[in-house]
């Protein structure tokens, strides 16, 4: 399921195997910002857009495996736990 939210993100953003999370091992901000053109500004809020957009789209794929929002509330904490003990 995370791949295939990734995959979604790949397609909308036209930028495969980016990175999204908030990792401290992150191309800053500023780099990107330099890299792009753009303000930091605009970056930070491109990267609040994409982790939006990702959390809808895994959101949507595990709500195809489920029957109702209880579950899927139930599978996205089990999910975020089982990648937090890892």
């Amino acid at each position: 399921m995370l791949f295939i939210a990734v995959g979604f993100l790949n397609d909308w953003t036209g930028c495969p195997g980016g990175h999204i999370g908030a990792d401290k091992s992150a191309i800053p901000n500023r780099e990107v910002a330099e890299s792009l053109s753009m303000q930091e500004g605009a970056v930070k809020v491109a990267a609040h857009r994409l982790r939006q957009e990702y959390r809808e789209a895994l959101r949507a794929e595990i709500a195809q495996t489920v029957t109702n929002g209880e579950e899927l509330d139930d599978e996205l904490r089990r999910l975020f736990e089982t990648l937090s003990s890892t």
